[in-house]
Formats: C-alpha cells, sequence, structure tokens
C-alpha cells in the first residue's frame, strides 16, 4: 500500500509514437495523468515525427490508490478526445523499489491489445515534513511482558497400603487329658493287745467257694491250716501271745480279720495273701519276725 502522508511526484519525460498510427503530418501530444480523485496533464507539445519530449513534473497528495492511469491524447484533430494510447503504473512497484531515491520506468502505450509506442517516466516519493520546533513523541514503551502463572499441581492423595497378609495362628492341637492316676494307698490295720478292739464282722453276700489248701510254709514258726480253710489256731498253737493280722486283697474286697479270732475265710479266692505280725506287747518276750507272701 502506498504511504498515507507526503506526496508523489511523477515526471513525464517523452513518447515514442510508432508510424501508422492515427496521426498524420505534425503531432502535438498531450498526457493526462489520474490518481484516485486527482487528475493532472502536461503541456502539449508540437514534434515532427514518432518522438515527443515534455520533461513536465506533476505532484499528487497520497491516497489509498493503488495505481495511476496515464493517457496520451491528440490535440490538433477534430476531436478533442482523440486517444493515442493509455498506460498504467503500479504504486506498489513504487514501494518495492525505494521512494527516497525514486526509479525511471518505461511503459507500453497500448490502444485495446494493440501496442502503438512507449512512455517514459520518472517516479519519487516525498514524506511529509516534520513542524519545527514540535517535539519528537516516542513510541509508548511495549510493555513488560507478564510473569506467566506458575500452576502449582497438587501432588495425589496417597494411595491406601496394600493389605498385609494377617500371621497364620497356629492353634495347638488338643492335648488328651492325662489319665487319672489312680493310687489306692495301703490301709494299715494296727491293733492294741492290751485294747483288743473288736474286729468288725462282714458278711458276703454269696457262697464261699472251696479251693486248693496252699503248701506248706517253708519257716518253722507256721503250721499247715487244715484242708479248704485256713485257721488262726495253728497261729496260736505256737505258744506265742503275739497277735497277727491277716490281710486279704482282691479285686473287689478287702477282709480283715484278726489272726487270733479268724477261724474261716470265706468268699472268692484272693489274689494274693500274706501275713503280717501286728504291734508286740511290751510284756511279751517272745517276738516273731513276719513270714514270706505264700503263693496260692
Amino acid at each position: 500500500m502506498p504511504p498515507k502522508l507526503g506526496r508523489f511526484e511523477l515526471t513525464v519525460d517523452e513518447a515514442t509514437i510508432y508510424r501508422g498510427g492515427p496521426a498524420i503530418g505534425t503531432l502535438e501530444p498531450y498526457v493526462v495523468v489520474e490518481y484516485g480523485a486527482q487528475t493532472e496533464q502536461t503541456i502539449s507539445r508540437k514534434e515532427k515525427g514518432g518522438r515527443v519530449k515534455w520533461g513536465h513534473r506533476l505532484e499528487f497528495k497520497t491516497e489509498h490508490a493503488t495505481r495511476m492511469e496515464l493517457k496520451v491524447y491528440q490535440s490538433n484533430t477534430i476531436s478533442l478526445n482523440y486517444i493515442i494510447g493509455t498506460a498504467s503504473l503500479s504504486l506498489e512497484d513504487l514501494v518495492d523499489a525505494g521512494v527516497a531515491s525514486g526509479y525511471e520506468t518505461q511503459m507500453k502505450l497500448l490502444k485495446g491489445l494493440k501496442q502503438v509506442g512507449n512512455l517514459k517516466v520518472q517516479v519519487s516519493y516525498t514524506p511529509p515534513a516534520t513542524k519545527p520546533g514540535s517535539p519528537q513523541h516516542a513510541p509508548p514503551p511495549a510493555p513488560a511482558p507478564q510473569p506467566r502463572p506458575v500452576i502449582i499441581v497438587a501432588p495425589p492423595p496417597p494411595s491406601p497400603p496394600a493389605p498385609q497378609p494377617r500371621p497364620a495362628v497356629i492353634v495347638p492341637p488338643p492335648q488328651p487329658a492325662a489319665a487319672a492316676h489312680l493310687h489306692c494307698p495301703p490301709v494299715y490295720l494296727h491293733t492294741n493287745l492290751h485294747t483288743n478292739p473288736a474286729v468288725p464282722t462282714y458278711q458276703p453276700t454269696y457262697e464261699p467257694a472251696a479251693y486248693a489248701p496252699p503248701p506248706p510254709p517253708a519257716g518253722a514258726y507256721y503250721a499247715a491250716p487244715p484242708g479248704g480253710h485256713y485257721s488262726g489256731a495253728g497261729y496260736a498253737s505256737s505258744g506265742a501271745s503275739s497277735h497277727h493280722l491277716h490281710v486279704c486283697y482282691d479285686s473287689q474286697h478287702r477282709h480283715e480279720r484278726a489272726g487270733a479270732h479268724l477261724h474261716h475265710h470265706s468268699g472268692p479266692v484272693p489274689a494274693y495273701c500274706w501275713n503280717q505280725p501286728a504291734e508286740t506287747s511290751t510284756a511279751s518276750s517272745t517276738s516273731y519276725a513276719p513270714s514270706a507272701p505264700r503263693a496260692l
């Protein structure tokens, strides 16, 4: 685009008209220049032959138009609007070439689509003069770039910890209850020879059964019992005044008898029997050793 201020200066130098054109004899042409709403024209020159020189300078105020139209007319004819040819000048080319120094160009004169000659011009641009004393205002400085806001992204919430496996609880197998140890303490019966307590009696509820007599004891102090029964008389016949305790154990009953009063032993055959001497009286001068258990 052309500048909005200042002015253009156009100098029309010369034109060359080809022979065989509409003009016959002497030429007296002139040039009309149209730029936007402005129209200027050169003086007419009378020349013989086909070459015409003007050297005429024209000034135009700058507008928004981008082209100048140049038209060459013949003035010594009956028709005042007799046109020899036209040319067009682009101001964009002027701006591209540098308007400070200007340039010279030669354009084609066309009549319709036919070239009838050439037109040579010079063009330049003059910027507007500044008023004296008027201060030059510097353009406002560009605003400082604003710092970009810092976007702080909050860290994502921590993920919940992975569930830890619960430790296996090993339950020990139940221990079998300890078998109750039944302990049957031995029963000792002490009799006093002086008091001679009554021996408790026990009557079995079943019929007595006879069993084979045991073998004779090895000691000299014991006599063989009569067949089929134990008798305490044999023990008393030894002449001793000692009192013997006869204890018999079996799986169901326990029988206790005093040696001096035991005459009959009834019931099932005991598992084992032995004679145990009772406490001897201090008045007795003879003591007897206990006999060994007799096997049944």
